[in-house]
């Protein structure tokens, strides 16, 4: 008989720990209070590095062992099982920065053998990938569909039920169910497991929000990721681009602001002066979910048995989605 896993979080976080958990014959149940991918996934840039990836330990990089080949292998497994294409490219990324700046970065690239080129005021790293988000979410959904995950969405989660240090069972919108084994993949929402389960010890995660823009711009022939001073511009294949992204500690609010638009707007005109010419085509907003100290949580709970946590991704989700599942199989199926 297959282990059942229930992962409260339809997000990618969720998705891809269902689909590795799948893949070593667990069955997987996906519950989210909205619609799958709906929140900070599918808001996210898909840039498949850290930004840029030498201002952060060592202990984040960890999370990230050969992403972009990871996903390369995915995006052709996805087109070939589903004929869904996560527009995954490899299309470089060039970093703005100071010449002291770029003497950090070029250290940083020869000791972790990152093939770069240094150029004026800026640093090359060619091998940097994309994708994506909206697309990704979407295959991954379609994906999971085949494999028999089931998915219960719009069903709020609202207790746990513990008796002895052991998951029973969880109460939710639609009625009780039995559940041993829970994984907690809900994202910038996590602390409120103990909000919802009374006495149970929660993650450390707060939302952060990020604002980010698309541009329509059909004679600006942009090739590769532009990054400078925590703001970048991404090329999309449809010849769009997108600029994020603002860092915003401001709770649950998910509303966008003229400021934000104002902000996003003229630091990607510095980058790029046509932009100033150039149509928005869209503004929105992604929480994404924070750790105090900029690590995910992927763990048993310490209290609980039964009870797993993966969250707390901030702005690399989709960088460690990879590694955060394989790691939470892990453990759920030792």
């Amino acid at each position: 008989m297959k282990p059942k896993v229930y992962l409260i979080g339809g997000g990618l976080i969720g998705l891809y720990s269902a689909y590795a958990l799948t893949q070593k014959g667990a069955q997987a149940i996906i519950i989210d209070q909205s619609t799958i991918g709906s929140e900070c996934s599918t808001a996210a840039g898909g840039i498949l590095s850290p930004l840029p990836p030498w201002n952060y330990p060592e202990s984040l990089h960890e999370y990230l062992p050969a992403v972009s080949e990871t996903y390369a292998q995915l995006a052709q497994q996805l087109q070939k099982d589903i004929q869904m294409d996560i527009e995954y490219q490899s299309c470089g990324m060039r970093i703005f920065c100071p010449q002291h700046e770029l003497a950090i970065g070029a250290n940083w690239c020869q000791q972790h053998q990152t093939h770069h080129l240094i150029e004026p005021n800026s640093l090359y790293l060619p091998d940097v990938a994309q994708l994506n988000p909206s697309a990704l979410v979407q295959a991954m959904h379609k994906k999971l569909i085949e494999c028999g995950v089931e998915f219960m969405e719009n069903t709020q989660v609202e207790a746990c039920h513990v008796k002895q240090g052991q998951l029973q069972g969880i109460n939710t919108s639609r009625g009780y169910l039995e559940c041993e084994t829970l994984l907690w993949t809900t994202g910038a929402w996590a602390n409120r497991l103990s909000l919802q389960a009374g006495d149970i010890n929660a993650p450390n995660v707060r939302p952060i929000k990020g604002q980010m823009i698309t541009f329509a711009c059909p004679d600006i022939a942009l090739k590769e990721i532009l990054y400078k001073d925590g703001h970048y511009l991404i090329p999309r294949k449809n010849g769009f681009i997108m600029a994020g992204s603002t860092l915003e500690d401001s709770g649950f609010d998910k509303s966008t602001t003229a400021a934000g638009l104002e902000a996003l707007t003229q630091r990607s005109i510095q980058l790029i002066p046509e932009l100033a010419n150039a149509s928005i085509t869209a503004h929105w907003s992604g929480l994404r979910p924070y750790s105090d100290n900029n690590l995910p949580i992927v763990q048993a709970h310490s209290e609980v048995q039964g009870l797993y946590l993966n969250c707390g991704h901030h702005r690399y989700g989709i960088c460690m989605a990879p590694y955060s599942a394989e790691k939470i199989t892990q453990l759920i199926l030792k």
